[in-house]
C-alpha cells in the first residue's frame, strides 16, 4: 500500500472510531435528552423517528 492509500485507510478507521463513539454516547441518553439534542441540531422530527423509537 502506498503512502497516500495508507493515510486514507488510517483516516477512514479513525473516522469510524469517532462515529462509533458518538453512537454509543447518543444511545446512552434518555429519550428526552436525545430528542433535545436532535432538536438543537435541527434534525427534523421525521428523521428522529426513523433513527430511534422513543
Amino acid at each position: 500500500m502506498d503512502d497516500d492509500d495508507q493515510s486514507d485507510a488510517i483516516d477512514l478507521v479513525y473516522d469510524e472510531f469517532k462515529v462509533r463513539g458518538m453512537v454509543e454516547g447518543v444511545s446512552g441518553l434518555s429519550p428526552e435528552q436525545r430528542n433535545e439534542l436532535f432538536g438543537r441540531l435541527g434534525i427534523p422530527k421525521s428523521v428522529q423517528e426513523k433513527l430511534y423509537v422513543s
